[in-house]
């Protein structure tokens, strides 16, 4: 040991030039009198002490400062006492060891600038207070005692256990909850504090953050994945929801002015929300009657369930409310005194729906629903996705208002818009309007069959015009622009003088010569049509269709039974509204083009042609399937829909997958058989295999990537080098299924209930199972985890033998093993969190370095933890639970726990991998001593405290337990228990 010894005035004391002597290397400090600064740079194992006086002792980083002995008389390698004054202790260092830092007398200051294993920091007497420094360090595997106020100054906040706080009076800063329980906050002061419950959440515990009107300072909390429960003090306090809550969850803001956020997609309708003045979402899902209760209101909602909403008198800020995929009924009122404009959604039941005095959206026609927008400007947009033509069902406006610029608009369904007026409909798209006594109707044709699709009621005979579905209108149509040349006669030809003109084709069979300009050309009957010179637009519909796009970058869009359009030498987009029959084609002829299908159902016999240059297939949201039609010259076909996305994949053959260059989006094969996508262009392109099944193959030398999910039949996949995915669904045993991930990152999710032991499934580097409860987890292969380095959530083995999860991530991750013998290895670099369940066998299952639970299930199994504070069961049987150094080391504050111990069922512990004697030849046996105390090294002993018993060893001889473990019960130990 080398020792430093100061004066009885103020001395700087510390390790410089002072290498270490003999084994095992301690450096002893002690400062004595004065106001003194200690420092320790290079030993691991020193003890620091100020002595009297106010002084300074730091531990900073050094080349050799990790992995220290621990001195004599104390329970870590490094040691910061601060003795009798107003004492600052600092410790620097990033390290694997432990360490104890001790005010002594004196308001003291602890400062943690590193990051340490645990340990021991005590204030001691006096006003003290502990400083953490830097990001995401960790009290929760120390023990924290005599501390008045703790700092948490890092970005990350600090990791600590419920019962730490218990003694401290003042808080600042970020609070990270890790392993349930109960905080207090009574009594407390706190400022700027934030409470995080969501960085080791999804483990069904409990957490709770209590307050009462004694605390008058705001605080947050962010909850978790867990069953959290937050009771505000009489301050503003913020309570902020990122994930959805789960069944048994409070949120209650206690006194004060209280704000609850939820972030996007986070459902909080299983949360009893109480107390809380002021709601913020971006997206949250409420239960309609939560929704009544607060004062202000801002930002998006969803919400479900039955109910009325009265907002009148509350505070909006741009608020959105949306019942979307509801289909209860709802009454939604605003009132005159909400006065920012609002959009609200309604479901598909019959809403009643009432905007305030602002410029309000408000999208319903679904249902039976009644829309009244108030005074402002407001916009009544009708989903034409769903509804019906019917009257009596349609939905109604009752206070549309041209005066005050009120408009009407439809949620865009691919399919072109026009308004006519009170004209008969033409074409797919039209939208007409007409009085009938004391209501105006609204109705749409979205097929072209000139019948009314959908229909939408005003109150009141007004005349509308193409204004009144104004721009910046969601789905506002267009209107025709100009004075049209008109072919209303049956066979009329119609030329074009070479400005930018407008034609429209009534009769049947006309013929169009647009000429020069960028023309107009609408058509309802039928006919020819030709743009020839310039970037053209033409609409036709009815009858048999021809359509030349000519030179220029045309839109040519046509829908009847019978249709030809071909686009010529432009970048051209041509548009098909219906299915066609056998001789319809779109050609696109020279230039880039884009041919698009906006369609309910399938083409039959249609005829694609992309031509010359690189042409795109397009298919609108709610096609189902390309199976019917012919392709030729397709560079790519895409299935990515950018509004709205798509419904379901699109159905394709294999043929059309291989005259093509490539996919985009999601894919339904239709048919079975072989798929070889060498050469193949892929844009996250997800491939749904048929139900007679498919082999897809790509070459191995393929660096794009591709994801396969499975159907019913025996399926095959082999992937390249991209990063690839599997996503296994309905899985049996059917042997034959082969899923060889390639070169790359891939990755295979498994769903609940699937067995995939009959599989081959080699080169995943990502297992991912079902997020479900362990009985449902998918079946695999131990050599399927084997391979991996990423494994998360819950799986089952299918087989024994070994498996080492040392070196791998886990994330969730929950392991059933198969009834066959079964041995789980795994090392300190394992840091997620594991459970482990045994089956029927005699297993072998063996922790990380995280909070592990085993469970060895039936059998004689061997359960031994690691280096995290792990729960063991060994269930039935005669099981062994073993411990070595490095687990369960630091005495009580890290004992593993053992919860069914049994001295009847043979069970034991086994401490065989310690020795008594380091320095003596071969190892020496650790001695029983039974309850007794602790006299000498290399002895073990027990003792009951309240319902649990401690298994405690002291290595050194300091009479202090280096290893602990806590078994649940009073167990009477004999030496009989114990595998010395």
């Amino acid at each position: 040991m080398l020792t430093v010894t100061g004066t009885a005035t103020g001395d700087v004391l510390d390790d410089f030039g002072k290498g270490p002597d003999e084994y095992p290397f301690v450096l002893m400090i002690q400062g004595l009198g004065g106001n003194d600064l200690l420092q320790d740079f290079d030993y691991a194992s020193a003890v620091l002490d100020g002595g009297a006086g106010d002084d300074i002792v730091v531990a900073a980083a050094g080349s050799g400062s990790v992995g220290g002995a621990v001195p004599d008389g104390y329970t870590t390698p490094l040691v910061l006492l601060g003795g009798s004054g107003d004492d600052t202790l600092v410790f620097a260092r990033f390290s694997s060891d432990t360490v104890t830092l001790n005010g002594g007398d004196g308001d003291d200051a602890l400062v943690m600038a590193g990051i340490a294993a645990g340990g021991v920091i005590d204030g001691g007497s006096g006003y003290d207070r502990l400083i953490m420094v830097t990001g995401l360090p960790s009290l929760s595997q120390s023990t924290v005692r005599g501390i008045e106020r703790i700092d948490s100054l890092g970005a990350g906040g600090v990791s600590f256990t419920a019962g730490q706080l218990d003694g401290v009076t003042a808080l600042s800063g970020t609070f990270n909850l890790n392993f349930g329980g109960t905080v207090r906050l009574a009594g407390k002061s706190l400022s700027g504090v934030t409470f995080n419950l969501s960085l080791d959440s999804g483990f069904n515990v409990r957490k709770s953050i209590l307050a009462d009107a004694s605390v008058t300072s705001g605080f947050t909390v962010v909850t978790g994945g867990d069953i959290d429960r937050v009771t505000g003090g009489s301050g503003a306090d913020t309570i902020t929801v990122g994930t959805s809550s789960v069944a048994g969850e409070i949120l209650d803001g206690g006194g004060g002015r209280d704000t609850l956020q939820v972030g996007p997609y986070a459902d909080v309708t299983l949360a009893s929300l109480r107390n809380i003045e002021s709601f913020a979402s971006n997206g949250g899902r409420f239960a309609t009657a939560q929704l009544a209760r607060p004062d202000t209101l801002t930002g998006s909602f969803f919400a479900r369930g039955a109910g009325t909403l009265d907002f009148a008198g509350r505070t909006l800020t741009d608020f959105s409310l949306s019942f979307a995929g509801d289909s209860a009924s709802h009454v939604v009122r605003f009132g005159e005194t909400v006065t920012g404009g609002v959009f609200v959604t309604g479901g598909s039941g019959a809403d009643t729906i009432t905007g305030g005095a602002g410029a309000d959206t408000i999208l319903g026609g679904i249902g039976r629903d009644v829309l009244t927008g108030g005074t402002g400007a407001d916009r009544f947009v009708f989903a034409l996705g769903a509804g019906s033509a019917d009257h009596a069902a349609a939905a109604r406006v009752t206070d549309f208002s041209q005066a005050q610029g009120d408009r009407i608009g439809f949620e865009p369904l691919g399919v072109p818009l026009r308004f006519v007026g009170s004209a008969d409909f033409a074409e797919a798209g039209d939208i007409r309007s007409y009085v009938e006594g004391t209501k105006t109707w609204i109705e749409v044709d979205l097929d072209g069959d000139k019948v009314a699709d959908r229909a939408y009621r005003l109150d009141g005979a007004i005349t509308l015009t193409a204004a009144d579905f104004g721009a910046g209108t969601p789905g506002a149509p267009a209107a025709v622009q100009g004075a049209p040349q008109v072919a209303a006669g049956a066979d009329e030809r119609l030329t074009g003088t070479g400005a930018d003109e407008t034609f429209a084709a009534v009769g049947s069979n006309a013929v169009v010569f647009a000429g020069a300009g960028d023309d107009l050309v609408y058509a309802r009957a039928g006919g020819r049509f030709y743009g020839e010179d310039g970037a053209d637009r033409i609409v036709a519909s009815g009858g048999e269709i021809r359509i030349e796009g000519g030179a220029g970058n045309d839109v040519l869009q046509a829908g009847n039974a019978l249709f030809k359009v071909f686009g010529g030498s432009g970048d051209d987009t041509l548009v098909a509204t219906s299915a066609g029959t056998a001789g319809s084609l779109l050609a696109g002829g020279d230039g880039d083009d884009t041919l698009r299908i906006e369609n309910f159902a399938a083409p039959t016999g249609l005829a694609i042609d992309g031509g010359a240059g690189r042409d795109t297939l397009v298919a609108g949201r709610y096609l189902p399937s390309l199976a019917g039609a012919t392709l030729k010259g397709i560079e790519m076909v895409s299935a990515v829909v950018e509004q709205g996305g798509r419904l379901n994949p699109l159905g394709i053959a294999l043929a059309q997958v291989r005259s093509v260059g490539g996919l985009e989006g999601w894919f339904q094969l239709e048919d079975s058989g072989t798929l070889t996508l060498a050469g193949k262009e892929l844009l996250g392109t997800i491939l749904t295999c048929a139900d007679g099944g498919n082999t897809i193959r790509m070459s191995a030398t393929s660096t794009q990537s591709l994801s396969v999910v499975t159907g019913k039949g025996l399926d095959r996949a082999y992937f390249g080098q991209g990063d690839d995915g599997v996503t296994l669904v309905r899985a049996d045993k059917t042997a034959g299924q082969v899923f060889d991930g390639g070169a790359g990152h891939d990755s295979i999710f498994i769903r609940g209930d699937s067995d995939t032991s009959a599989m081959r499934i080699v080169n995943f580097e990502v297992i991912t199972g079902d997020f479900v409860k362990p009985e449902r987890a998918g079946i695999v292969q131990r050599s399927v985890l084997a391979g991996a380095d990423t494994i998360v959530n819950a799986l089952k083995l299918a087989d024994g033998g070994a498996l080492d999860l040392s070196g791998k991530t886990l994330e969730n991750f929950t392991l059933t093993l198969s009834d066959k013998a079964t041995t789980i290895l795994a090392d300190d670099s394992v840091t997620g969190a594991m459970l482990i369940i045994g089956g029927a066998a005699s297993d072998r299952i063996g922790g990380g370095g995280g909070a592990d639970t085993l469970r060895g299930g039936a059998g004689d199994d061997v359960l031994k933890g690691g280096g995290g504070i792990d729960t063991l069961t060994g269930g039935t049987g005669a099981d062994r639970f073993v411990f070595a150094p490095g687990s369960s080391d630091g005495g009580r504050a890290r004992a593993d726990y053992v919860s069914d111990f049994s001295t009847s069922d043979g069970d034991r512990i086994d401490l065989s991998g310690f020795d008594a004697d380091p320095l003596a030849a071969g190892r020496q046996h650790l001695a029983f001593i039974g309850d007794a105390a602790f006299s000498a090294a290399g002895q073990v002993r027990f003792e009951h405290v309240l319902t649990q018993t401690y298994v405690e060893v002291d290595l050194d001889g300091d009479g202090k337990a280096d290893l602990a473990v806590r078994l649940a019960g009073a167990i009477g130990l004999t030496a009989g228990d114990l595998v010395l």
